[in-house]
């Protein structure tokens, strides 16, 4: 997967330099890439890639799990050029009983640490990880279930962690029910 990302990205840096322009930033749109995201950056690093950003996806509480490559990311971009962001967060929702319902093994606080985690490692790495580039993330702010109590405790908890800045839009969101989601 990595080489498969390195390659492609080196090829598209070659195709728009020729066109005259650079490439500047990159979705990968693989859900588990912040697994692999240190061995990304050192391969685009040991190919002698543009500095280019890569716009990560990643769940919440994958943040917490996948700190350590994180950190060892940002570690890596410092200073090359080459930056990242979790450009789409997936939250899905800042009250318990609503995440309890969406069955997604997630707690609130859970949510608090890794927006906590992530703040830091802005702070310790301004110029290799942009949490604020993009301000997108996966969230439902209500569904037929939803009482008065999740809306302001998903308010109490915006206020709190500044949660609002990741949801550009977030009093537009909705849920969407599919047929082979659990949920429908």
């Amino acid at each position: 997967t990595v080489a498969t990302h390195t390659a492609q990205i080196c090829t598209l840096q070659r195709e728009l330099d020729a066109l005259g322009g650079p490439l500047q930033e990159v979705v990968l749109r693989d859900q588990h890439a912040l697994r692999y995201l240190p061995e990304l950056v050192a391969a685009l690093l040991d190919a002698d890639a543009a500095p280019v950003g890569l716009l990560v996806p990643g769940r919440g509480d994958a943040i917490l799990r996948f700190g350590e490559q994180l950190e060892r990311a940002a570690q890596l971009a410092t200073g090359t050029g080459h930056w990242f962001t979790i450009y789409l967060i997936g939250f899905e929702s800042f009250s318990q009983p609503q995440l309890d319902l969406y069955n997604k093994g997630v707690t609130v606080a859970e949510y608090a640490e890794a927006i906590a985690r992530m703040r830091a490692l802005q702070a310790r790495y301004p110029d290799a990880f942009a949490l604020d580039r993009y301000a997108g993330s996966s969230f439902i702010l209500f569904n037929p279930w939803t009482t008065l109590d999740d809306l302001e405790a998903t308010v109490a908890f915006c206020k709190e962690h500044g949660a609002h800045r990741f949801a550009q839009g977030m009093t537009l969101t909705r849920l969407r029910l599919y047929p082979n989601l659990p949920l429908y």
